[in-house]
């Protein structure tokens, strides 16, 4: 298992979430596997595309060679510091959807991710968080200290101007979605 995302059917995901044909999405800590940009690839066909974007050098090395192996050639994995502004390296509303799954919970600079999720985002756009419930039991969940609560991120995320909406998960996740409407 990779840090939990093989709880997530993608599949499935990609189609409750909207991810549709034509779409420009990024999976932001897409990690060895690229769960969810391999999952949306089929999603958004041809006439769209994947950005599976990654911060740590090896980790990204990785997910090359699968991307690689894949089918999928509308995937472009990226090396980038998608929790600084301005740091994925991706242009300015360029994006469609943003999707996190289990990345929240190692960001010390939220405030930072979502004024980068602000500047990617087309009008319209969606971010969609999935992270660790803090009193989930899994053998692949971080420790209990680094998850974050639902409730005050939502409050700091709506606080960065973002309309804040929870998707009333059960555990071992949350999740919710944003969008910027500027």
């Amino acid at each position: 298992m990779h840090g939990g995302n093989a709880l997530l059917h993608g599949d499935q995901l990609c189609t409750m979430l909207g991810i549709c044909s034509g779409q420009h999405v990024a999976e932001f800590g897409s990690g060895h596997t690229g769960h969810m940009a391999m999952s949306a690839a089929p999603h958004v066909g041809a006439q769209g595309h994947v950005f599976a974007v990654e911060l740590v050098p090896h980790v990204l090395d990785a997910l090359k060679k699968r991307i690689a192996l894949s089918r999928h050639r509308n995937i472009t994995p990226v090396w980038g510091d998608y929790q600084s502004y301005n740091g994925s390296g991706l242009m300015d509303e360029s994006l469609d959807h943003i999707v996190l799954v289990n990345e929240l919970w190692k960001s010390d600079t939220p405030e930072a991710m979502a004024q980068e999720w602000r500047r990617l985002l087309k009008p319209n756009g969606v971010v969609t968080i999935i992270d660790w419930h803090p009193n989930s039991i899994h053998p692949v969940a971080p420790a209990k200290q680094y998850r974050r609560e639902l409730l005050p991120m939502m409050r700091l995320f709506s606080r960065s101007g973002a309309q804040v909406r929870d998707l009333e998960w059960k555990d071992p996740y949350w999740a919710m979605q944003l969008t910027f409407n500027d």
